[in-house]
């Protein structure tokens, strides 16, 4: 009789550790769509400084070199504008996809919210808060 009783409970564990199984199952499917949206809003609050670290690299590219704009990214990196290439963290593939291109042109005078007027007019640099302003030996 003694056997008997030893595999009801364990059949009894079994079930337990089924049903224990089961709560973290539908748990984590709970979850999971807060943690996609967690992880997309880090990769757009990653992508959103990435593109403000190439809009500045820009602006100095431009603010150097007369207006033009840079021929491709590697030149924002060899003339040490910008660190290195940022990857794009949204794309699949790691590589940012130009918008326009259009080298050795003059970049454009209308700036951030319709704002007329070249940065220096403006005193601000892309990226930098709304009152802060550059200086001498500033970047």
């Amino acid at each position: 009789m003694h056997l008997a009783g030893q595999a009801s409970q364990r059949g009894y564990a079994m079930a337990a550790v089924l049903v224990g199984v089961a709560v973290m199952a539908i748990v984590m499917s709970a979850l999971l769509p807060v943690w996609r949206q967690q992880s997309q809003r880090e990769k757009e609050a990653e992508l959103a400084f990435r593109g403000e670290q190439y809009a500045r690299a820009i602006y100095l590219f431009q603010r150097s070199n007369g207006g033009q704009n840079p021929p491709n990214l590697d030149v924002l990196v060899s003339g040490r504008y910008i660190r290195k290439k940022y990857k794009d963290p949204v794309n699949d593939d790691g590589e940012f996809l130009p918008l326009a291109v259009g080298a050795n042109q003059p970049g454009p005078q209308g700036g951030p919210s319709g704002q007329r007027g070249t940065p220096n007019q403006r005193g601000t640099v892309p990226g930098s808060s709304p009152g802060q302003r550059t200086g001498q030996g500033q970047v």
